[in-house]
C-alpha cells in the first residue's frame, strides 16, 4: 500500500513488512468503494481493512475495533489524529 495519513497515524505499530495486527472480526466488509475512496490497509486474505479519502482534511475509516485498546493505549494514534484534525476545525466562539 502507498503511504498513508493512517500509516502515520499509527507510525510505531507496523512492522518492517508493512503489517500491522488487528482485532478484525467482521461479518461484513467493504466491497465497492465511493468515489475518492481508496483503500489503505488489506487483511491477508484481501479484505479491506481501512479506507481513506485523501482529498478531505481528515478522512479515515478502520474496519477493525481500536476502541477495545483504550487500556493499552494501542492506536492511541488514531485517535490523536482524528482529535487533533477537529481541533484544526474547530469554528472560534
Amino acid at each position: 500500500m502507498p503511504i498513508s495519513r493512517l500509516a502515520t497515524l499509527l507510525d510505531g505499530e507496523i512492522d518492517m513488512n508493512g503489517w500491522c495486527a488487528v482485532n478484525s472480526r467482521h461479518h461484513q466488509c467493504v466491497d465497492a468503494l465511493g468515489e475518492g475512496l481508496k483503500p489503505t490497509a488489506r487483511a491477508a486474505d484481501g479484505v479491506i481493512e481501512a479506507i481513506e479519502r485523501p482529498a478531505s482534511r481528515f478522512c479515515v475509516g478502520v474496519q477493525w475495533h481500536p476502541e477495545n485498546f483504550w487500556r493499552t493505549g494501542r492506536f492511541q494514534g488514531l485517535f490523536k489524529g482524528l482529535l487533533a484534525a477537529a481541533r484544526e476545525t474547530q469554528i472560534a466562539p
